[in-house]
């Protein structure tokens, strides 16, 4: 949503930090919560296979949640028959609520990803930490 608001009149110098900042903010967001995402199916299974399908799964629903996200948008917020135009009539605040929409969106299904991951046990494994034990094991490593 800071994406498409100028909080006030800027001068372009202020405007490039501005944007510079939020654009930012956005990638750093993006990448704590899509790199433990990206990773998840590594800690579900161990079989390769069912890795792999769990994969191809995401990244097929990944794909038409794209194609639905391109497709409510163009309903929401594209030209003056968009459903969010009768609000107020500027671009500027179509684009806001728009973002605000997917913001809300994107942080609920987060949510419900988070909620109901489990973390899987390893039978075979011990599962006390050590820390002078692991870092003996890390400077063993060639």
């Amino acid at each position: 949503m800071l994406l498409w608001i100028i909080p006030f009149e800027m001068t372009t110098i202020v405007n490039c930090l501005y944007f510079t900042f939020i654009y930012m903010l956005y990638n750093t967001t993006f990448t704590v919560l899509y790199i433990p995402y990206n990773f998840l199916s590594a800690n579900m299974t161990s079989d390769y296979d069912e890795r792999t399908s769990l994969n191809a799964v995401r990244l097929v629903m990944g794909n038409i949640g794209i194609l639905l996200r391109d497709v409510i948008f163009s309903l929401l917020a594209e030209g003056q028959d968009c459903i969010l135009y009768a609000t107020d009539g500027t671009e500027n605040t179509v684009y806001i609520l728009s973002g605000m929409i997917f913001g809300v969106v994107a942080m609920v299904n987060m949510l419900i990803c988070t909620m109901n991951v489990k973390e899987r046990v390893d039978e075979n494994s011990d599962n006390t930490y050590n820390f002078t034990k692991n870092l003996k094991q890390f400077f063993t490593l060639k």
